[in-house]
């Protein structure tokens, strides 16, 4: 992949092709032309590359006249709450979220401790199409400037950690739950969250067993999918662990293992929210296309209304600002609460988990027993044909019992299976989601649409 992708998840690329130093210049200078700002809250993962972009982002910044709130290695769930929290113009997080280690990227901020929003982006790159159109508008930074700007840093590392764990954990979700003192193994995949998440278990009393230190390079691969989490299980099983906790990089997903050492999927985190904050806390709820029809089960017996977004995490905080829904999230271990934080955010379900443990004085394989089970699975295809969309609408379009629906990408719905075909926002892929009540079923409808589509 020799081209960097630009979308509502921002920018990322293959470091040094896609993604090169003069690329990720473009677009801070463009986003600062964009904010007219002077404050900025920046944050990276633990990739190898994204030490030596940050450098290049701090000084881009600083030249241009910001004063920069450095809060190095954090998950994006934290830069996003502090961008807020400290009053800044916007942020910035380097990373590439769940992209393979080469890849890297930048996710930009709104001063409202958001993403920005499709509408919202349209300014910004037309800001970006102007300079990549009038090269000479951007200059590169010299080796002698990057000695001499002059670095108006704060480090704010662990004063933001307290503040981001304090509000979380004081939030009305959690004050009345006392917290049991578990036996946690967790996998951070060498990622960001590994500080912020051991912190936590140890604040509330539990004992931490981790795979991996805070050090540069992925241990697995980055999703904390059932088939990634082979390691933790073994830990759990083990140790006779009481619950895993699994991140992707930037610790904005997160996946659970049972107590029994069986991996959840990601699927489950945004379900076993809604069991913990139903009924006591109502609110409807926002998810995208992709998300697991348990939640439509959920609905039905805790009385909420259920809206289906585009998929891309902005999307459902847009829609939930619209309605004014305090809950939302994505099937891919991403919840968002919002009135804590608007945006994904590992950390608030991993304590909502092991409140919900606490609470009901469970096991966690006893609690999932409580949910809809659902068989789903999710392939991507590197290599498919150009008509890929006119194949699927020629083979289920006429199907009396079958709904097309094409808002993003073609999501096929019937009564016993839905698919989703769509292009990725992040990766040159395309993405196939399917789910049905049989797992026999779901790999069957998979199968045959992949062999349908793929080049």
């Amino acid at each position: 992949m020799s081209s960097a992708i630009f979308s509502i998840s921002g920018l990322r690329g293959v470091v040094n092709q896609g993604l090169t130093p003069k690329l990720i210049q473009y677009y801070c200078e463009a986003f600062s032309e964009f904010i007219k700002g002077k404050v900025i809250v920046i944050g990276r993962d633990n990739r190898p590359s994204s030490y030596y972009i940050a450098q290049d982002v701090y000084f881009i910044f600083s030249k241009l006249g910001y004063e920069i709130y450095d809060l190095g290695i954090a998950p994006t769930p934290m830069t996003v709450m502090m961008t807020r929290k400290l009053k800044a113009d916007c942020g910035v997080e380097i990373t590439a979220s769940h992209n393979p280690e080469n890849w890297n990227g930048l996710k930009f901020i709104s001063n409202q401790g958001r993403f920005f929003f499709e509408n919202e982006l349209v300014e910004f790159k037309k800001i970006i199409k102007r300079k990549r159109l009038l090269k000479n508008q951007t200059t590169a930074l010299t080796s002698d400037e990057l000695v001499s700007v002059s670095k108006k840093f704060t480090l704010f590392n662990e004063k933001a950690v307290d503040e981001y764990l304090q509000t979380i954990i004081s939030s009305r979700y959690f004050k009345d739950i006392k917290i049991r003192p578990l036996r946690i193994g967790i996998d951070c995949n060498n990622g960001s969250v590994e500080f912020v998440i051991q912190k936590l278990i140890k604040m509330l009393g539990g004992e931490v067993f981790s795979l991996n230190r805070l050090s540069y390079g992925f241990y697995r691969a980055p999703e904390p999918t059932p088939e990634n989490l082979k390691v933790l299980s073994k830990l759990v099983r083990g140790k006779k662990l009481d619950l895993g906790i699994a991140f992707d990089p930037d610790g904005d997903r997160v996946a659970f293992v049972d107590d029994k050492a069986q991996p959840l999927s990601e699927e489950y985190t945004l379900l076993l929210a809604i069991l913990f904050l139903f009924p006591q806390w109502y609110s409807p709820v926002v998810v995208n296309y992709a998300t697991s029809a348990a939640v439509d089960e959920l609905s039905v017996k805790f009385r909420f209304p259920v809206y289906r977004t585009k998929i891309g995490e902005a999307n459902v905080v847009k829609k939930m600002e619209e309605i004014g829904a305090l809950v939302g999230g994505e099937g891919n271990g991403g919840l968002i609460l919002a009135d804590i934080n608007k945006a994904r955010d590992g950390i608030i379900a991993a304590l909502i988990v092991i409140s919900l443990i606490s609470r009901e004085e469970k096991p966690l394989s006893e609690i999932r027993k409580m949910l809809p089970q659902y068989y789903i699975e999710k392939q991507i295809i590197h290599s498919y044909k150009k008509n890929w969309q006119i194949l699927l609408k020629r083979k289920f379009g006429k199907i009396h019992e079958i709904n097309l629906d094409i808002l993003d990408g073609v999501k096929i719905i019937s009564k016993d299976y839905w698919i989703l075909v769509r292009k990725s926002n992040t990766e040159p892929v395309l993405r196939i989601i399917a789910e049905s009540k049989s797992k026999k079923l779901t790999k069957k409808i998979i199968n045959e649409t992949i062999n349908l589509i793929k080049r």
